[in-house]
């Protein structure tokens, strides 16, 4: 049975998407694969590999979690290297501590954690570091280039309406990874059963 990548993610409005693709503009020359505007997200939980009947299984769960869960707002407050924890590997934009998002991610990962038909098997053990990846870097090329000396962190300052959460699919491609909304589930919304 074939399996699709799978993961949670907060999508971004078209105003947010905007405001970090010209804030990226100025480092367009440093060794990085840019990610494809269209596709900047915030992940909540990555689910992995899943099976047709899983899919159905974390639409469910993330169906239920999401009605109990009123709307909240995100703010993004800088640009930098991440991870913290050893070389960079991406630049990505970073959102200020919020306890609804991390709630959220929680609630959602405890479910799938504990259900038996979700095909999620571990949760993630880092902290929750809510981020957008606005790009990786080519690791060679930005030693070579000494890029870490030509890139400084920024602050900005964008703030957002979570209104939903989508469950996603990943396809990877030659190109980059294309990502589709397999579902977008509204938050404090409650929804009829459906069995």
């Amino acid at each position: 049975m074939p399996k699709r990548r799978i993961f949670i993610a907060v999508n971004l409005p078209a105003d947010v998407r905007s405001g970090l693709k010209k804030a990226r503009e100025k480092w367009r020359d440093l060794p990085v694969r840019w990610t494809k505007t269209d596709n900047l997200h915030i992940t909540l939980v990555f689910i992995g590999y899943a099976t047709d009947e899983e899919v159905l299984e974390i639409a469910k769960i993330a169906r239920e979690i999401a009605q109990k869960l009123p709307p909240f707002s995100v703010s993004l407050s800088r640009i930098e290297l991440g991870p913290h924890e050893g070389p960079p590997k991406m630049i990505w934009a970073e959102a200020e501590p919020s306890e609804e998002l991390a709630e959220l991610k929680r609630e959602l990962e405890d479910a799938f954690f504990h259900s038996q038909k979700s095909g999620y098997l571990r949760k993630e053990s880092r902290e929750f570091r809510p981020h957008i990846t606005l790009g990786r870097i080519l690791q060679r090329e930005w030693r070579e280039a000494g890029a870490q000396n030509q890139f400084a962190g920024e602050k900005i300052n964008l703030t957002f309406y979570v209104s939903s959460v989508e469950l996603k699919e990943s396809k990877i491609k030659r190109g980059g990874p294309e990502y589709a909304v397999l579902e977008s589930v509204e938050l404090g919304k409650v929804v009829e059963n459906e069995e």
